[in-house]
């Protein structure tokens, strides 16, 4: 089995089709070619070096810069977007700060929180059209340099970090032989054949789609589609319909519950039925009942993924379509656990221990998961939270709160460093004041957390989701500079 990302672990069939435009395996490689010599010559990179990548469309460009970057060896980074000027410092870019070089879609160039951000950590800044105006200087040195791997496979290959529901995100490493043989068995666990058609959508700075659909597809798949739609212009939601139905696409990673549900909105007013399988792939999203309903009519698969960047990806999977056994949508159902040796499961009744032989040994997820005839269902999560003096299990106190206020889509945000806790009431008008809440705690088992709530705020979840979910970093960094206004 290949330990390194290179060209090589691309399909050798490989063909990209976009808006007018069709890109073969070879040309790629030229493309690949062309990036290591400019990323040598003009920007003084080097195995080790560190790349901040913020594309929007996963397109020929962005393609061959990952795996010029890879051959390389360096280590590369998807930049997630900042939500405000105030919460700059709790991007991705600054985690992994300093970055050698940061390379940026030309529609964000004029981003001016972006451009911010990026000069901020950056060494360097480039726009990703550098490519289309750069001169070689040396061509001796292009020869040399073209189709060498400096890359091996223990070297760090990306850099991830975990979400930071609880606290800071913690900073997680992905070597070349840990993506390449977890990117190889995902391509068979979601059976990815040569002759399956993907579309790939847009680029996510979360390490999941990376190693759910990114990397296998094209380690495994010889046709590929590239279209990005925008959730607010209906007309590019038609073309890439159009696409899904006309070439008959296969696989689709969607980045949030509701594209998904635009898309399926969409499906049923132009009462399109697919006459081919196709797979959403939405991870880290519960499948219920309504959602089998709403898909039922189009002959889709809708699955979901469950685990996380420092413990595995995916642990459990989760396949809905309209056959699915509505009785087993109960709440909780993540799906079932490969059974490929590629992680192994020590399941207790608090916790869940998870090994990755060759990997890694013995990390663990705080969740209670409990399985009946080959399926697993989680039940609760244990995130206990330690305050000077108090230990508290958040996932409890939420509950007690969204019981409180007859409400469930609300947060409570833990600030670890400043000892604080922030109610979050995601769009609604409805809210309580700071003295009830505490008052409520006070009159509760949750008395000794009342006075470390500090703040409640009524945002709009959309302000500060990227890609699939909340930004509890970002969000954090800016209840932390408001939390006296």
């Amino acid at each position: 089995m290949q330990n390194v990302i290179t060209r090589d672990f691309i399909n050798p069939n490989f063909n990209l089709q976009g808006d007018n435009s069709s890109i073969s395996k070879s040309q790629l490689v030229d493309m690949i070619r062309y990036w290591k010599i400019l990323l040598w010559e003009k920007y003084q990179l080097r195995r080790g070096s560190k790349v901040g990548i913020a594309c929007l469309e996963v397109d020929a460009y962005h393609i061959s810069l990952i795996f010029a970057c890879s051959e390389l060896g360096c280590q590369f980074v998807s930049l997630d977007h900042p939500i405000s000027q105030a919460t700059i410092h709790k991007t991705k870019a600054a985690m992994f700060s300093p970055i050698d070089l940061g390379i940026v879609d030309d529609i964000l160039v004029k981003n001016s929180l972006h451009q911010t951000m990026l000069e901020t950590y950056c060494k360097q800044v480039a726009p990703l059209s550098v490519f289309d105006s750069y001169n070689i200087a040396d061509h001796q040195l292009f020869l040399t340099i073209a189709d060498f791997y400096f890359c091996q496979e223990d070297d760090v290959l990306f850099l991830a970090s975990t979400s930071g529901t609880t606290s800071e995100s913690i900073r997680v490493p992905y070597t070349h032989k840990y993506t390449a043989q977890l990117s190889v068995r995902n391509s068979k666990i979601f059976n990815h054949k040569n002759h399956s058609r993907v579309i790939h959508t847009r680029n996510m700075h979360h390490a999941s789609s990376l190693l759910l659909h990114f990397l296998p597809t094209l380690y495994a798949c010889s046709n590929h589609w590239h279209k990005y739609f925008n959730s607010d212009d209906h007309e590019s939601i038609d073309k890439f319909i159009d696409i899904l139905t006309n070439f008959q696409i296969n696989f689709c990673l969607v980045d949030n519950r509701f594209n998904l549900d635009l898309i399926i909105k969409k499906l049923k007013y132009r009462k399109i039925c697919f006459d081919h399988s196709i797979e959403f792939n939405i991870s880290g999203f519960l499948l219920d009942k309504q959602l089998q309903d709403n898909i039922a009519d189009h002959n889709i698969t809708v699955v979901s993924t469950f685990g996380s960047v420092d413990t595995g990806v995916p642990l459990f999977i989760n396949r809905l379509n309209r056959d699915t056994d509505p009785c087993l949508l109960t709440n909780g159902l993540i799906g079932y656990f490969p059974d490929d040796n590629f992680y192994r499961l020590t399941i207790s009744e608090v916790s869940v221990q998870v090994d990755c032989p060759g990997h890694w040994h013995a990390r663990i997820l705080n969740d209670c998961i409990e399985e009946k005839n080959n399926l697993y269902y989680h039940l609760h999560r244990s995130n206990t939270i330690n305050f000077e003096n108090l230990s508290f299990d958040l996932v409890s106190l939420t509950e007690f709160v969204q019981q409180l206020l007859d409400n469930n889509d609300l947060s409570v945000i833990v600030d670890l460093k400043n000892q604080s806790l922030y109610l979050v009431i995601w769009n609604s008008f409805v809210t309580v004041e700071l003295p009830t809440l505490k008052q409520a705690l006070l009159d509760s088992k949750f008395k000794s957390c009342a006075s470390f709530f500090k703040k409640i705020k009524n945002l709009d979840k959309k302000q500060f989701t990227i890609d699939t979910k909340v930004s509890v970093d970002q969000l954090r960094g800016y209840l932390q500079i408001n939390d006296t206004n």
